[in-house]
């Protein structure tokens, strides 16, 4: 998936956390949380960056410099982090911080176990675990940086089509959100 699908679950999410949690937050707290549950639906995706510096380009590694081998592709890691946030929270603000760190991220794990699939078991096990064909995804093509995006755009819908049209739904879905609850559409 995308970052924009990522970024667009984290929201619905912590949208819908605040939603249902009711915290009593200044206006100005609940859409600092609503960013941050945004930016967690990302987050597990920055490990990417990382993969990017280790194989010097922009393309995606290959699968053995799998971005998703990192610590950060790992739901437990987050859900302990989140939950060790959340115990030791001072006030409202800080649990739902902790809270949102735990499911914007696992927003992030479930589009993920769409296609490509996620180490839900990890430490216990390694195996990747996904809604279709789980595993490591298909090696990069030898091009440029520019001409493999390029390709991926034309790739991700023919050859990923249930994870593109969730995405698309995602995306309208927090754009309708969004739209009601702050353009007072």
């Amino acid at each position: 998936m995308l970052p924009s699908g990522h970024i667009a679950a984290g929201y619905l999410v912590a949208q819908g956390a605040l939603q249902l949690m009711k915290p009593e937050l200044l206006p100005s707290q609940y859409s600092q949380l609503l960013f941050l549950g945004a930016f967690f639906g990302f987050c597990p995706d920055l490990d990417m960056f990382y993969a990017f510096f280790k194989a010097r380009s922009f393309i995606l590694p290959s699968k053995k410099n799998n971005h998703r081998s990192y610590i950060t592709h790992r739901p437990m890691f987050w859900l302990a982090t989140g939950l060790v946030i959340f115990a030791l929270a001072p006030n409202q603000f800080w649990q739902m911080f902790g809270l949102l760190v735990w499911l914007g991220t696992w927003s992030h794990f479930i589009l993920d176990s769409f296609k490509v699939g996620v180490k839900w078991l990890w430490p216990f096990n390694s195996k990747y675990y996904a809604f279709l064909a789980p595993g490591d995804r298909e090696e990069s093509p030898k091009t440029t940086s520019f001409g493999y995006w390029l390709s991926f755009l034309n790739y991700y819908p023919k050859n990923n089509p249930i994870t593109f049209y969730l995405e698309i739904l995602v995306l309208l879905t927090a754009a309708v959100v969004f739209s009601i609850n702050y353009l007072g559409l």
